[in-house]
């Protein structure tokens, strides 16, 4: 869990924020390889400015795949560019690999399952999610 407090006053961190805070920690302590955690940060940013040229965000994400198969930060990252795409499905794919590689690190990959699951119409499968999430 992301380790800032909300100060009296304060806006949250973003979520984002916090995904890149627990790759750090997770690079200092040897899991993954800072080049990684540089390629998925600079990725970040580049989504966010919405710098999507020619596939070159694509042909890194799959450099830090290739580094690191099962950093999960990165597999959030690549449901960023499929929901950018309007490929929801792909998303959500993308976003069970994050759970699965988080190792319970983070619930906001099964977080935004729900959330997309809901947004398509799945009401069942959102609410298995949402009871996912109320129990841990």
């Amino acid at each position: 869990m992301c380790q800032r407090r909300r100060q009296p006053g304060t806006r949250c961190a973003p979520l984002r924020l916090c995904e890149l805070e627990r790759a750090g920690h997770a690079f200092a302590a040897g899991r993954v390889s800072g080049a990684a955690v540089a390629d998925v940060a600079r990725l970040d940013l580049e989504r966010r400015v919405g710098y999507r040229t020619c596939g070159v965000p694509e042909q890194r994400l799959a450099r830090v795949l290739e580094i690191d198969p099962e950093f999960w930060v990165a597999y959030m990252t690549k449901a960023d560019f499929y929901l950018a795409d309007n490929d929801p499905a792909k998303a959500i794919e993308s976003l069970r690999i994050a759970e699965r590689y988080s190792g319970g690190e983070s619930t906001q990959p099964l977080a935004m399952i729900g959330y997309l699951l809901a947004r398509n119409g799945q009401r069942n499968a959102a609410q298995a999610e949402i009871d996912r999430l109320l129990v841990l």
